[in-house]
Formats: structure tokens, sequence, C-alpha cells
């Protein structure tokens, strides 16, 4: 099985495993009270899923980038550090909680892997079950798994008909091309999807791609757009305004706009359709240019990120 077919089918096992991964999880939600002594952290998909945890609880919880943990040890000093990691053996992960164990109430990991590293040296563990193709490939699964988990802690999960969601995602990703130069825009919630959603694009074409808050995006990258560019925007219910009105304007001005509001019922099921969508979007390109292997997979910068990252 080559890389892509392996992210095509932990893409596809979302549909019937999503539920059964909340129910193998039985994952408590934290106290709002002891949410504000919560950091969460971790790195790539894992921060994304952090960052996320933080949106929810209103900004209780605080997310922060494992190595300011490191330079800053007294941004966790007597907090509970959830630390997201689905290998468990991320090195900058290992060394925020080594820092964390001297000062930290408690250090906690949310890892696949319960025999890791990371897990090892963290006070308790909280194990994420889930199945995958076993191949190393770009993460969609696991990030599913990861967010679920950090939802999980803030509130209580309620999910409709999750297949009906992705077909949904399905059908609307067949209409956004994958172009050398994209945006992706999004506000609160969707900000975070827009870091993953570059970050599949990056990992399966190696193509270039800028993930920006929707205000901020109409002070500083509008002027760096070009015509052959493709602005994606994953608007918020709040900001639907201001991001129709982007939308439209630049669309009379002849540039390549797509803006997917968000389906389903309610705040999770929102959130997971703009991940199938963004996954999907990367999946159906991939297969329309007849890829078979991640553009990671075959570079020398592979090399060079895994010596850094483990």
């Amino acid at each position: 099985m080559n890389t892509i077919e392996a992210f095509e089918q932990d893409v596809m096992y979302q549909i019937t495993d999503i539920k059964k991964f909340l129910h193998l999880s039985n994952i408590k939600k934290i106290d709002i009270d002891q949410q504000q002594r919560c950091t969460f952290t971790g790195a790539g998909d894992s921060f994304v899923a952090a960052l996320i945890a933080e949106l929810v609880s209103s900004n209780r919880i605080q997310c922060i980038d494992p190595m300011d943990i490191c330079l800053n040890p007294s941004t966790v000093k007597d907090r509970f550090l959830y630390t997201i990691s689905i290998s468990g053996n991320t090195k900058a992960n290992i060394e925020a909680v080594n820092v964390a164990n001297k000062v930290a109430e408690k250090t906690i990991a949310v890892t696949a892997h319960v025999d890791s590293r990371l897990a090892e040296i963290c006070n308790e563990v909280v194990e994420l079950k889930f199945r995958n193709s076993g191949i190393f490939t770009a993460g969609s699964i696991g990030f599913t798994a990861c967010m679920l988990a950090c939802l999980s802690f803030v509130r209580n999960i309620q999910l409709g008909n999750i297949k009906q969601l992705f077909r949904q995602a399905q059908r609307d990703a067949l209409t956004i091309t994958v172009s050398d130069h994209m945006y992706i825009i999004g506000s609160w919630m969707t900000y975070p999807l827009a870091m993953y959603g570059s970050a599949k694009l990056y990992e399966i074409f190696g193509t270039k791609v800028q993930y920006c808050m929707l205000e901020q995006f109409c002070h500083m990258e509008l002027f760096s757009l070009k015509k052959d560019d493709i602005i994606l925007i994953l608007p918020v219910e709040n900001d639907y305004e201001k991001a129709n009105e982007l939308s439209i304007k630049l669309t009379n001005s002849n540039y390549n706009v797509v803006s997917c509001k968000p389906k389903g019922n309610g705040l999770e099921e929102k959130l997971l359709y703009h991940v199938f969508l963004l996954q999907l979007i990367a999946l159906q390109n991939a297969k329309k240019q007849n890829l078979t292997e991640c553009y990671f997979v075959n570079t020398e910068l592979r090399d060079i990120s895994s010596s850094l990252i483990y």
C-alpha cells in the first residue's frame, strides 16, 4: 500500500470509527474551575487540537507551544499540563514535560502509544484508541481523534449522522482544486483548522499555502494576492457577513475564491465537517493528479524534519 492509499484508508475509517473512538476513550470532562489551571500543548497537528481546546473553553484552558514551556517554565507552574502527541516520541513534548515535572501540579500524556517515552515520564496517561492503516502518511484519523479528545475534556460531545456529514464534505471538496499557491482563511474555531488544512497540502503536494485569520488577512496577506492563487475561506457563523463581503469583492475582481460554510448541527459537527472537507480536498486532488506517494515521503526535507522532531 502506498502512502496516498494509506491516507485514503485512514480518512475513510473515520466514517464508522469516530463514535467508537469516543466510546472506547471514555474521556472525563474537566471541571470548569479546574480548566482555568490547565495547559494544553502539542506539536504539528496536535498543536492544532490543543488550540481548539483553548478556544472551545472560552480561553479558560491555555494552549502553549512546547518549546515555550521549555523556555519559560513558569507558564505551567502549579498547573495541569496535558501533552497531546499521537506517537508520544516528539522531542519538544518530552523536553516540555521534563521541565514541567519540576513545577507543574500534574502532567498528563494524551497519546496513542502508552509505552512511549512521553507516557513513561508523565504522571497520568489518556490513551487514544483508533484504527489506522499502520503506514506513516499524512495525518487524518489521528488528528480527528486528538481533536475530539480535546473537545471531550472541555464539553459533552453530541454527534449525529457522521456518514451523511462526510458525504456532504466529499461532494463539496470535489469543487475545490489545489493550486501552486493557496490561502486558507479562518476565524475563531476555523483558524486552527486553516493551519491543519495547510499542513495536509504541504505534506501531500509540497505546495505553498498560507493560513490566515480573516481580519488579519484583510490587513496583510491580501496585498500579496496573485490572479492564479486560490483563496479558501472557512467562515464561522458570527463572521459570515465579513467573510461573504471579502468573497464577493475578491470574486468581482477576478480572484479565485471558495467560501465553505460549515454543515451539521452543533459545534462538534461543524468542526468535523471542515476537517473532513480539508482532508478530502487533499485526497481527491491527489487522486486526480494520479499521485501515489505523499510529497514529504521522498523529499530530503523529511530527514531534516525528523532529526529536529525526534
